[in-house]
Order: C-alpha cells, then structure tokens, then sequence
C-alpha cells in the first residue's frame, strides 16, 4: 500500500486548505496541525486554496512512484465499524479489485454496510475505497453512481493498472 497512515486522535486550531491537481482529477486537502483532516475530489478549487506546501510534495510522489510507502498522518475519525473498514481497504493491494461483498465476507458483515463505509471515507484517494468494486459494475464512488467521481474512480483504477507492480 502506498500510504503509510499513522492515525492521530486530535488537532487543535485552524485548517488549511490545500490543493493538488492530479491527473484524475482535483484534489482538495484540509490540514491542521500537518495532519489531513479531510480530503475530496472537486470541480475547482476555492479561491482561498494553497498549492504550495510540504505535504503536497509528499502526496505528489503517489503519482510518480506509486510503489512506493509514503508516510502521512490523518485525522483518525468516524465510528469504529467504520474505521475497520477503512483500515480493511489499506489492506487491498495496489493495483487489486475487491468486490463489496468480498470485503464485507472478510469483516462478518454486510455489502451495504461497506459501501456506507466506503461512502463515509474522509479520505478518498488516501483510503482506497475506489478498489472495492460491485459485483455487476464498478458501483459508486464517492457516495456517485455515475458522473465525474465515477469517472475518476475509473482514472485511478486505470492509472493503478498501468502501474501495477
């Protein structure tokens, strides 16, 4: 897995927010404290937006060395159900599909109750949810079933392909 999360409990003060154009898409980041608090993918950046900063440079390296562990830290957030799951996407290789109910088998649970999970995903993009795929089709992404985050699952799904190790 490319990312390397330590978990952090708490931040205080303000947030920061960062912006990374990818070749998926844009990359919205929140930070406070050097920890990600949030990230998202969006139609344009807000005018506020920073493009500069030592995190953006570490995130970057995804797109040039994706075999490669990269260290962050996020802000460790949701329920635990949840955070099984997103910690249970980690796992997933690179490069590799799951499908909902796979996952869901692998946590004694149901698919719905994944795709929830993978929905909640504060971190799309850092917590792969976009390798857990349906059963027919490629399912959602980002909380869509169709428009510009399906299409950018499909773009990472294909960049990680091309990539794979």
């Amino acid at each position: 897995m490319p990312f390397v999360i330590e978990w952090i409990t708490q931040v205080n003060g303000t947030t920061k927010p960062l912006g990374l154009p990818t070749s998926v898409g844009k990359l919205a980041i929140t930070l406070s404290q050097e920890v990600i608090v949030r990230t998202d993918w969006v139609s344009d950046f807000a005018p506020d937006t920073v493009f500069e900063h030592p995190i953006l440079d570490v995130l970057n390296h995804y797109w040039h060395q994706p075999s490669r562990n990269i260290p962050i830290q996020v802000l460790n957030q949701g329920s635990v159900y949840r955070h099984r799951v997103w910690t249970a996407l980690n796992q997933i290789p690179f490069a590799a599909t799951l499908r909902y109910g796979q996952l869901a088998s692998q946590l004694c649970s149901g698919a719905r109750a994944v795709g929830n999970a993978c929905r909640d995903n504060p971190y799309p993009f850092i917590i792969p949810c976009h390798r857990v795929i349906a059963a027919q089709s490629l399912g959602g992404y980002c909380g869509q079933l169709s428009g510009e985050r399906l299409t950018i699952k499909q773009n990472l799904l294909a960049f990680e392909a091309d990539y794979r190790p």
